[in-house]
Formats: structure tokens, sequence, C-alpha cells
């Protein structure tokens, strides 16, 4: 994934590709935000059906499984098409150094 971020085109030279539905529907600001309400809603449900179930390891093995097979095959897909972004609301910067220890002190800070 952070290949892939490195290689985003610029948003100046590439500006996001047309679409249709987007095109003529207006911009909802809020949507983001529900939409990461909605994944932590789920993620609550998907922790208390974990919590109650008889065979919660068969399901957790289960889904690290799914989860860890969906995230290499988007990783693949994403670093082969380096799409540009899909819109002007989204800021995609580059790493400001390739230290190590920065680059963790960056990602903590966050």
């Amino acid at each position: 994934m952070v290949i892939v971020h490195d290689r985003v085109p610029d948003m100046k030279k590439y500006p996001p590709l047309p679409d249709i539905f987007l095109d003529n529907v207006p911009h909802i600001p809020w949507a983001f935000h529900m939409c990461e309400w909605t994944g932590t809603l789920l993620l609550l449900i998907w922790l208390c059906v974990l919590l109650f179930h008889k065979y919660r390891f068969i399901l957790l093995r289960r889904f690290f499984a799914l989860s860890g097979t969906v995230f290499l095959l988007r990783c693949v897909t994403m670093l082969i098409t380096s799409l540009s972004v899909p819109g002007t609301h989204l800021q995609c910067n580059p790493r400001h150094s390739d230290d190590n220890e920065t680059g963790l002190m960056d990602v903590l800070s966050k």
C-alpha cells in the first residue's frame, strides 16, 4: 500500500476520472463520516458475535484468511492500475523522508 501511495499521479496533471453518477449528484460532506460510523457499527456487531459464538476461533481464522486474501489482491490491483485520486476532496501527500525512524515517528504522531 505504501508503494501504491507513492505512485499516485499528480492531481493537477491527472484530474479525477469522470463518473456519470458522481457528476450528477452533489457532494455530500457528511457521507464519508457516515461511512466510517457504519464501519464502526459493523465492527462492534462482529465483536459481539465473536464474544458469544461457540466456535469463535474458527470464525476468526476464516475472517483473517478472507481479509488477508482480499487485502493482498487489492494491493496487487492498485499497484497494477495506478489510477488518479478519485476526487478533489482527498489529499494524497507524499512521504517526507525515507528514514525508517522518521517514518515511524510520522505514523505514531498521526
